[in-house]
């Protein structure tokens, strides 16, 4: 335990401390929440105007939602960074002498990831929300969802899901020992390729973008959907999948090697 605690304040003041990390951090922040303000905005003004057309088809309630969905992009990246800002800077093999404990090391991280997606999360979500709210002077999303909980669901389901890719993001790379593999992947599988094969295959709703896209449901599941329960059980899944590939190429590296990226 002792151990894994140092590993996790290392892992903490890591992020603190590069820089990287903390701009991707701010500028995910500002950036989602200065365009969930400028969306609303253009679309209630739009509205008000009767220039419907110039709304883009987004309702000004919910226009910020769009926002949140491409927000994402930040909490993968910090993900796929925790992995590569050692790793693919070679010099992971520092890292392992401190922390010899490869459970340790890859705990640590893991949470880490997951923590810095949460924590990103928070404010962007809860930002983003409170900036539509003073356009639209407090107005709810309200009406707009039918599911128990409303906005307080809604918004609960972005931070989670939030955190949540983060964290695969992170695994996937160390499964691929390779944050730049872990990025593009989990971009493509979010925001491309699940998004396309769902208009040919049911099965693309259990591919981990769509699954989590559950827990942002407005309205009751429709036939066919898997709901938020299980969209968030399939989620899991892969991020138990990924864990376990993680952690064995993890306990696979060579000390010795592993600024070089060969494994023993």
């Amino acid at each position: 335990m002792t151990a894994f605690l140092r590993a996790l304040r290392a892992e903490a003041i890591k992020f603190i401390s590069l820089r990287s990390s903390r701009i991707a951090s701010l500028a995910t922040v500002a950036v989602v929440i200065g365009a969930a303000y400028g969306v609303t905005a253009l679309t209630h003004q739009a509205m008000l105007s009767g220039d419907v057309s110039a709304a883009g088809g987004l309702e000004p309630q919910s226009a910020f939602l769009m926002v949140l969905h491409y927000g994402q992009i930040g909490s993968v990246f910090l993900g796929a960074s925790v992995f590569a800002q050692e790793r693919d800077n070679g010099v992971v093999a520092s890292s392992l002498l401190a922390v010899p404990d490869r459970r340790s090391f890859f705990l640590a991280k893991a949470l880490s990831a997951l923590a810095f997606g949460f924590v990103v999360a928070l404010p962007a979500v809860l930002g983003s929300y409170a900036a539509r709210c003073a356009v639209l002077d407090g107005r709810t999303v309200g009406s707009l969802t039918s599911l128990p909980g409303g906005d307080l669901r809604l918004l609960t389901g972005y931070i989670v899901y939030w955190s949540l890719i983060s964290l695969l993001s992170f695994l996937i790379s160390s499964a691929f020992r390779s944050g730049i593999v872990g990025l593009c992947a989990m971009l493509a599988l979010t925001l491309a390729i699940s998004p396309y094969l769902l208009e040919f295959t049911s099965a693309a709703r259990f591919l981990p973008g769509q699954a989590g896209a559950q827990l942002l449901l407005q309205d009751a599941p429709l036939a066919g959907d898997l709901g938020p329960k299980l969209g968030l059980l399939v989620l899991l899944s892969w991020i138990g999948v990924f864990a376990v590939a993680g952690f064995l190429s993890v306990r696979s590296w060579a000390v010795n090697h592993a600024e070089k990226g060969v494994g023993s």
